[in-house]
């Protein structure tokens, strides 16, 4: 369980005039840009921690994603790990185990299996009191892992956890923490150039919203701490209201994808649709944009629930309560529209590979979609959603590229 008054977003869902009814639909509706892939060579592995019909802890079932996103069981899948949130870098795959007190290391072989090698006692250099299952995540170079601490006599602040990575044996060790905030701002965007990281949350604080935007700065060595970046928000259509942001996905150059919220203070439950801005990351950190509530599109998918760039940065994924939705990422200029909802199923957790695949799981419906989007095409892959009992967490292994040349990850 998350602390008492853990952040709620301040999106709701928008009343779509017309939801598309198949995946065919969308096909005839747009055009493709470039060929869809096909063959059987495994081109990712896709793994999904969840909690089996009865059992008291949870497990992670794995798959290996073919070129055309149809999904096998992987050798020896599932494996036991009572973990929630999950990384990777290629060698291991991270765990944040759902005690709250540690994170597990598994390397993962040849063939996509895990093997637990160790696990690291997250809470023992850096004891708050506050103990609860967090999210982890990797900078670009997969060599340092950040855990978001809950910290205060409230346990309502935190910081980051930083964590270099033994490439031999998985281990964690501890390298220092970053500068307390109020409230939360997970999870965390590393820039292209991995030197800062942005993350934020649209909090219900005592019945007002708040904008938890941070910037923060990747010190030599890999410490992690608060930047003090100057993040402007574009001005709402009414000056009176105010965006809040909440879900952040950073380019492989120097662009930052943000969801802004028009919210008005004194009716903060009735806001518009969330929309989509663009900030552009300067050398010092600091965040400049040309975003403006005419140029943002409005997204369809209700109360978001995250962001996922493509590896070449063309594409741009948008989850919520009310579905999944793409959109074209076009760096500094204004994000636009790619295609309507690709289902209407809540979405808990997206990702991409780096073969056109999007991953989406749905917590709640149990169902783990993968859709090919190849420019304005999207397909369902075969054998897509496919069920999982209670879901908690998704994480994507990239293995082959060819719609990128970001070489960070």
């Amino acid at each position: 369980m998350y602390p008492s008054g853990f952040p709620l977003q301040f999106t709701f869902v928008k009343a779509a005039a017309c939801v598309v009814a198949s995946f065919a639909a969308i096909g005839t509706q747009l055009l493709a840009a470039e060929a869809v892939p096909t063959g059987s060579t495994t081109v990712a592995y896709v793994y999904v921690s969840y909690a089996p019909a009865g059992a008291s802890s949870n497990k992670i079932t794995g798959f290996a994603a073919a070129a055309n996103g149809a999904l096998t069981a992987l050798s020896g899948s599932p494996y036991l790990a009572n973990v929630s949130a999950m990384a990777v870098n290629g060698s291991y795959l991270f765990g944040s185990e759902m005690s709250g007190n540690w994170v597990s290391s598994f390397s993962i072989h040849s063939n996509g299996s895990l093997h637990w090698v160790n696990s690291t006692n997250v809470q023992t250099p850096d004891e708050t009191g506050c103990v609860y299952p967090s999210g982890i995540s990797l900078d670009h170079s997969g060599s340092t892992l950040y855990r978001m601490q809950f910290t205060g006599g409230l346990c309502d602040h935190s910081h980051y956890q930083s964590f270099m990575i033994d490439k031999l044996s998985g281990k964690l060790h501890f390298i220092g923490k970053s500068a307390d905030i109020f409230l939360f701002d997970s999870p965390l965007s590393f820039s292209g150039s991995n030197r800062f990281a942005y993350g934020s949350q649209c909090i219900n604080f005592e019945g007002s919203p708040l904008d938890t935007f941070t910037g923060y700065i990747r010190h030599t060595g890999g410490l992690l701490d608060v930047a003090g970046i100057s993040a402007p928000d574009p001005t709402p259509q009414d000056s009176s209201h105010f965006y809040c942001r909440a879900w952040t996905a950073a380019d492989p150059t120097s662009h930052l994808a943000v969801t802004f919220t028009d919210t008005n203070f004194d009716d903060p439950f009735n806001s518009s649709a969330t929309q989509l801005g663009v900030y552009t990351i300067q050398p010092t950190g600091n965040l400049t944009t040309t975003s403006t509530w005419s140029n943002m599109p409005a997204t369809d998918v209700g109360y978001t629930t995250g962001l996922a760039m493509s590896r070449n940065g063309r594409l741009l994924a948008v989850s919520g309560m009310g579905g999944l939705q793409v959109f074209f990422f076009n760096g500094a200029s204004p994000i636009t529209h790619d295609t309507g909802l690709l289902t209407t199923d809540p979405i808990n957790s997206i990702f991409w590979d780096h073969n056109h695949h999007l991953y989406a799981l749905s917590n709640s419906t149990g169902k783990l979609y993968v859709f090919t989007v190849v420019g304005s095409t999207v397909t369902a892959a075969p054998g897509s959603p496919h069920i999982i009992s209670s879901p908690a967490g998704l994480i994507v292994q990239p293995l082959t590229d060819s719609d990128g040349d970001w070489d960070h990850d």
